[in-house]
């Protein structure tokens, strides 16, 4: 007959069978050593009970406020300290500021004899430097000046090319910002600068000049150029200020020397150091 659930005949004797043991996973028993669970017991793995652990290395200092996991919160770093003032008029001697453009109010990247040598050769640098005088002066345009030395020196390019190189120039904010504060603080500002005619027009509607200073002291509008004399005894004269009185700014020794020949306050600027700087020198400038 059939045997009894659960019995078989084994050959000489009946056995029962039993099931077999579940395994620890399928039991729902942790498979982890009891040591190795987390507080909660196994349940915890899956109810998202871990305790939390707090940052290795940031021990909390006393009065360091603690966030709800664990990690310290740090404060953000302080704003940078103002741009100190400038010396308010009356405080000093200066009522009038005379600035530069190339160099000073504006930057101009490449070295200006660099530019002109890479532009039209060494020879022909030379010769502009040495023969610009009528065109700075406005006697002469720059376009015939260039014509002039491109036949003379047999350069193969032409005037328009070459009038690119005076189109290069960046205005500097910070500088610009700075001529600003010095006519809130009651100063005179004097745009003191060597330009022909053309590279004033370009100045003055390409990069917004008109208005930035109180006086526009171009040279091709007062017939002669720095560092001639004259063009500061000119400047002094539409600012109604005496020598003493004005701090002159430029990038150049030789204006520079010029300039404190005829007893004018002076401010060698390196050339396109920025506005930053420019602002620290005129603070030590102005409280000297």
């Amino acid at each position: 007959g059939r045997a009894p659930p659960g019995w078989r005949w084994g050959g000489a004797s009946w056995t029962h069978r039993t099931r077999p043991r579940r395994s620890a996973r399928s039991s729902g028993v942790s498979p982890f050593a009891p040591e190795l669970l987390p507080p909660g017991g196994p349940g915890a793995l899956h109810a998202g009970r871990f305790p939390r652990r707090r940052a290795v290395g940031r021990q909390p200092t006393p009065g360091s406020p603690l966030r709800q996991d664990g990690f310290v919160t740090t404060a953000a770093p302080p704003p940078a300290p103002s741009p100190p003032p400038l010396p308010p008029l009356g405080t000093t001697p200066v009522r009038a500021v005379l600035l530069d453009a190339d160099g000073v109010l504006q930057l101009i990247g490449t070295p200006w004899y660099q530019a002109l040598s890479d532009g039209g050769g060494e020879p022909f640098a030379k010769a502009l430097l040495s023969g610009e005088g009528d065109a700075l002066a406005g006697r002469e345009s720059l376009r015939d000046l260039l014509d002039r030395l491109i036949v003379e020196l047999g350069l193969a390019g032409n005037a328009d090319e070459l009038m690119d190189l005076w189109r290069r120039a960046t205005p500097d904010p910070l500088a610009w910002e700075l001529v600003r504060e010095l006519r809130a603080s009651g100063y005179l500002t004097v745009l003191a600068t060597n330009q022909q005619r053309e590279r004033r027009e370009w100045m003055r509607t390409a990069l917004g000049y008109d208005g930035l200073c109180d006086i526009d002291a171009y040279s091709c509008l007062l017939g002669v150029a720095k560092p001639d004399p004259d063009y500061f005894r000119a400047v002094l004269t539409m600012a109604r200020v005496d020598a003493d009185e004005a701090l002159f700014v430029d990038d150049s020794a030789e204006n520079i020397a010029a300039a404190s020949a005829l007893g004018l306050r002076t401010l060698h600027h390196p050339s396109d150091s920025g506005g930053r700087v420019l602002r620290r020198e005129l603070i030590e400038a102005l409280s000297a």
